[in-house]
């Protein structure tokens, strides 16, 4: 058995079951050894490009790394836009890349370029395997740090001569992958805040949907916190499908890059005095855009800042302030281990709340008044029947 065929063993021994790309000279070991293969299958692209972006998309759907192949040089070189969007995007992909032999890499060469420090900056960790005893830990390491949180791309390249030799070694054991936990006190400390608030909103990002993809039930209880505790809830567009659209909780998607954009758009996010941030990823919407003054302040009530908005605003320099509380939106919120007794109180308190803001400010939750207006015209009226229809997704 040589290295290839060790990689490709490596390769089962991880799960895989596809592999995109297109086989060049360097890589020929690597593609016969693949064709051998009775567990994977080798999907030929048209384009290196193509081969990253499905690979990226099976990543993203399935939660497991996605798999793409390339020979050196302009192959190489064409996987790059595809790795980068894994990468921003958050989604585990593996790509491996052929490089002519290590006799020929100290020196002027046809088509050798230094692919590893190519994909140094858009991949979390970018490799050579220059001993072949190694194989079985640089693919597992690769395949490990591809999963775990924030996910993104590795890369592997595979010289030609090293494909070549005998080996006989076994891949890894694959153990499971953990994720982080929202400690207890964390918790606790955003119930008090959410408590405390009287304009909170819900931000969801992108982890609700990794986490969904995992095997988790993140978007339902997502969905059961937002229904039971009756705030607002806007999402990325990273975040699409997360919130119920039929909810009158649901809010359009958030994400415009122009600022001030979405805050015209979305007046409760405007006025909201707490962000509650879930799975939201700082790369999906900049706090600078959605949090320009570094702080949301309800009129006569305490302020809720963000903690290291100063390195987070571009429009500011000045430090928060030292009466401001503090909440990380990198903090997942856990809402499954939130308590039905904790929800009700949250739910009877922002109820009293509202009504004692209606009675004092003709501005307090317009659009709760609005729909209550609609239903009684509803009720009163056939003709306007499908006015008070749930809204439907945006």
């Amino acid at each position: 058995m040589n290295v290839a065929q060790l990689l490709v063993k490596c390769l089962e021994n991880e799960g895989v079951r596809h592999v995109f790309g297109i086989p060049g000279e360097e890589t020929l070991a690597l593609n016969a050894a693949l064709a051998a293969s009775d567990k994977i299958t080798f999907v030929l692209t048209r384009h290196e490009q193509g081969a990253a972006f499905m690979a990226d998309v099976y990543g993203r759907l399935s939660s497991y790394p996605g798999v793409c192949l390339a020979t050196l040089g302009p192959g190489a070189t064409n996987l790059i836009t595809g790795v980068a969007d894994a990468y921003i995007d958050r989604a585990p992909l593996v790509a491996i890349t052929g490089q002519v032999g290590l006799e020929r890499a100290h020196k002027e060469s046809h088509q050798y370029i230094d692919i590893v420090r190519m994909f140094g900056p858009v991949t979390k960790w970018s490799t050579r395997i220059t001993v072949a005893e190694s194989t079985p830990e640089i693919v597992r390491k690769a395949f490990r740090l591809a999963r775990l949180e924030k996910p993104g791309a590795t890369h592997i390249e595979l010289p030609e001569d090293i494909a070549g030799q005998d080996i006989d070694m076994k891949p890894l054991e694959v153990r499971r992958t953990s994720y982080p936990k929202a400690q207890d006190a964390v918790v606790n400390r955003a119930l008090e805040l959410i408590k405390a608030s009287k304009s909170p909103i819900v931000l969801a990002g992108n982890g609700v949907a990794r986490r969904q993809a995992a095997g988790h039930a993140s978007v339902e209880a997502l969905r059961r916190f937002v229904r039971r505790s009756g705030i607002f809830a806007t999402h990325t567009y990273m975040a699409k499908g997360v919130l119920d659209p039929f909810s009158q909780q649901s809010l359009p998607a958030a994400g415009l890059q122009r600022p001030g954009a979405e805050l015209a758009n979305i007046p409760q996010l405007a006025e909201a005095d707490l962000v509650i941030a879930v799975g939201y990823d700082l790369v999906e919407w900049s706090p600078s855009l959605w949090n320009p003054k570094r702080d949301k302040v309800a009129s006569g009530r305490r302020r809720f800042g963000i903690r290291n908005a100063t390195r987070w605003s571009s429009t500011s320099t000045a430090p928060p302030p030292s009466s401001t509380a503090t909440i990380s939106p990198r903090s997942r919120l856990s809402v499954s281990s939130m308590s039905r007794s904790q929800c009700s109180q949250t739910t009877s308190s922002r109820a009293r709340t509202s009504r004692s803001a209606s009675r004092t400010s003709p501005l307090a939750h317009p659009h709760r008044k609005t729909r209550r207006r609609r239903s009684r015209r509803s009720s009163s009226s056939p003709r306007s029947a499908k006015r008070s229809l749930p809204r439907t997704s945006w």
